[in-house]
């Protein structure tokens, strides 16, 4: 009996990708590359040096519009995306009643009555179904708009100058977790100082159409094949820099934290285990707190989660990036 072939989700890039002698491997049901020729190594040491160009296009963009937009959001996610402006973004969480975690995001504001979200491509159907199933009677309207997008990472030390190269926009003048409008080599985009290496750098939305395009002149740009020049990047090096970084990881149906060595995960730790909130919490009677939540009863649970496998007390900053 011959065994049922696997169709993977591709994002617009995969032909070049292969082109381009990436291995492939399926991540959460996406062929995607774990690497490419040059290896993980200079993958990673050439991002922290210089710059990497990475495709995260396989993750989900929820849109959300109307007078409640904000209000809703806040009632879904740990962070309050009250306190953003417009042409600001925010790491948060989608979080249960419990105050455990469902996926960590990006809220993106570009009006009163208009988000968007960014979601793990790994959870992008699971968090979708979680944000709709929570819908009452607010005014707004959800729209699931990730096959719109094509999504690319320039990260490292000369990722402003070589995405300035494509675009009038002023660059320098976007504040780290910011982002402005503009066109990228002619094509209309979102341009967001944000990234998950650990590094300065750039994530660009675009239609899915235009990623080639991109991909292609931002290689140009920034002198991919010499030896200093921008290269492209795989999972594997964006999991070593992350790592590095001591950035949480989505895997799966899991948040995986790495604190002191150790992997916590989000089914038993709750949010408070690295993800962010709008104030700092450093002992048990802190005034930190999830706004659908009842405050004494997210502290008692607390008491009895934030204590380690060996005993230890667990201490943990939470803070809105704000540099």
């Amino acid at each position: 009996m011959t065994a049922p072939v696997l169709e993977f989700k591709r994002t617009p890039l995969n032909a070049l990708h292969r082109h381009l002698g990436g291995r492939m491997v399926d991540f959460g049901g996406w062929d995607m590359p774990v690497q490419y020729p040059a290896g993980t190594v200079e993958e990673h040491l050439r991002t922290r040096m210089h710059a990497g160009l990475f495709d995260v296009s396989h993750m989900g963009e929820i849109d959300v519009r109307g007078p409640d937009a904000i209000a809703f959001v806040n009632y879904l996610a740990s962070n309050d995306a009250s306190k953003l402006i417009d042409g600001q973004a925010q790491y948060s969480a989608l979080t249960t009643p419990e105050g455990t975690v469902v996926d960590d995001l990006l809220v993106y504001r570009f009006a009163p009555d208009h988000l968007l979200l960014v979601v793990n491509a790994g959870t992008t159907n699971k968090d979708w179904n979680w944000i709709t199933s929570h819908r009452k009677n607010e005014s707004i309207e959800l729209h699931n708009v990730s096959a719109d997008y094509c999504q690319l990472a320039v990260q490292g030390p000369d990722a402003l100058a070589i995405l300035q190269r494509l675009t009038d926009l002023r660059l320098s003048e976007v504040q780290y977790y910011h982002f402005t409008e503009g066109n990228v080599d002619g094509v209309p985009a979102i341009v967001s100082r944000t990234g998950y290496t650990g590094e300065d750098g750039f994530e660009v939305y675009a239609a899915a159409d235009k990623a080639e395009q991109l991909w292609n002149k931002i290689l140009d740009a920034g002198n991919f094949g010499s030896d200093e020049g921008v290269i492209p990047c795989g999972l594997a090096a964006r999991n070593t820099l992350r790592l590095e970084a001591a950035l949480a990881l989505c895997a799966g149906e899991s948040v995986v934290f790495v604190i002191g060595g150790q992997q916590l995960f989000a089914e038993s730790l709750p949010i408070a285990a690295g993800l962010v909130l709008t104030e700092i919490y450093r002992n048990y009677e802190g005034d930190t707190w999830f706004p659908q939540y009842d405050r004494s009863r997210w502290r008692e649970a607390q008491r009895e989660r934030h204590t380690a496998a060996d005993g230890t007390k667990l201490d943990f900053v939470l803070y809105e990036p704000t540099a």
